[in-house]
């Protein structure tokens, strides 16, 4: 009886890791991966050592594998019992995650629950606009919770909420574009919140001493995105680049260079 439990188990996890490494799920787990990792790698202050680094991945594996069995407990074909061993199994593996997250600060373990909550709110979430949101609200909490793991606090990365609140709104009035047909208004919308925030960074920058390359270099990015996004060509082709592409790039880049920044 045991090793058949054994036996199950494994299978249930070597296929959670097959759906990690395959499909839709490889490239969820490749962004996800990357903004963990590239959120240590630009901490500010000294370098958290090996050993934090490999509790921080193991319990980043760890929850990407608990939440990849929670989606596939959804499948409607699965029966009772096996659902009933994909959620147990799940659950030890968020566990893991938060009781490693617990090895390192308190915040790092509210972060760490409230990047799981959301990604479990956001399987349930099935609408156009739910990965946009998902997202944005990724960027945000996952360096929170990297920098709080690693003893990085920084005061100014709370700028990172209306930044990225500001981005959702934006990023919804792109969505609308290309759903409702409105592309030019809703464009222009999207633009407006994305440029917005660059210059409440670069002025945030200035009146903190901080270095403003980085800032200004995102900013600028972000213009050349725009007139890319405004030309006439671009109008007329709404079909070739989905309208949400490049506010989220824009975006994205804002994110990073003021966490580079910092």
């Amino acid at each position: 009886m045991a090793q058949a439990t054994t036996s199950g188990i494994t299978t249930t996890v070597l296929g959670a890791v097959r759906r990690i490494l395959t499909g839709s799920h490889a490239a969820a787990t490749i962004a996800g991966m990357s903004l963990v990792i590239a959120a240590g790698v630009i901490h500010p202050g000294e370098g958290p050592g090996l050993w934090a680094w490999v509790r921080l991945l193991i319990a980043a594996c760890g929850a990407g594998i608990a939440l990849t069995m929670i989606d596939a407990s959804r499948d409607p074909g699965l029966g009772r019992q096996d659902r009933f061993g994909h959620l147990v199994v799940a659950g030890v593996f968020l566990l893991l995650a938060i009781l490693l997250s617990a090895t390192f600060t308190t915040l790092a373990v509210v972060f760490a629950l409230l990047v799981l909550g959301l990604v479990v709110l956001h399987l349930n979430a099935r609408g156009p606009s739910s990965l946009p949101v998902f997202w944005a609200l990724l960027g945000i909490l996952i360096p929170f919770w990297v920098w709080s793991a690693f003893n990085a606090w920084d005061r100014l990365l709370l700028l990172l909420i209306p930044l990225g609140l500001v981005g959702i709104i934006s990023l919804e009035h792109a969505l609308r574009a290309d759903l409702y047909g409105d592309p030019v208004t809703h464009r222009y919308a999207a633009w407006l919140g994305i440029l917005g925030m660059a210059a409440v960074l670069v002025i945030t920058a200035m009146a903190n001493a901080i270095d403003t390359l980085w800032i200004v270099v995102g900013a600028i990015l972000s213009v050349l995105l725009l007139v890319l996004d405004m030309i006439p060509a671009r109008q007329n082709r709404t079909d070739s680049i989905p309208t949400l592409t490049l506010p989220a790039t824009a975006l994205l880049m804002l994110m990073l260079t003021w966490l580079v920044a910092l």
